[in-house]
């Protein structure tokens, strides 16, 4: 697995000054964001994988892996997909280990459901994850 740390954390910083500065005002910018969020993300992260094939626009998160760099016993947002399609999140007491990897089921670079800290969805099971933040983790791509 290739350390893709710093990458992530230019592509958030790419993402809020893109956000800011072109986005924000726009009638759609929200619509208009997601295809440069994923694209950014194609161009800094997933193209540092050594298998060229498995980088592409869209292939999305799934390439990569998160791991807590700290010990964490604290309330993170737990949410879950319901069946409508709607997401529910409920603050939820979490023990987290240092090291504990977990599979990345998204990044949001503008923090836009942690009041603007960018953080990782990471996957608990297959209709539930948790909310952390991007500071809390380091990131690697499977390549």
């Amino acid at each position: 697995m290739r350390n893709v740390t710093q990458a992530v954390l230019d592509w958030t910083a790419c993402c809020k000054y893109n956000w800011a500065h072109w986005f924000i005002n726009l009638e759609n910018g929200d619509d208009e964001f997601i295809d440069v969020e994923t694209c950014l993300f194609s161009g800094m992260v997933l193209s540092q994988s050594r298998n060229r094939e498995e980088m592409a626009v869209g292939s999305g998160f799934n390439l990569v892996t998160a791991i807590a760099i700290e010990d964490e016993q604290t309330t993170r947002s737990v949410c879950e997909v319901q069946r409508t399609g709607g997401i529910y999140c409920s603050s939820e007491f979490v023990n987290i280990s240092k090291g504990t990897e977990f599979a990345v089921k998204s990044l949001d670079g503008l923090g836009r459901m942690l009041d603007g800290e960018p953080y990782a969805e990471l996957v608990l099971d297959e209709e539930r994850f948790l909310l952390m933040p991007i500071s809390k983790l380091h990131f690697f791509l499977d390549s």
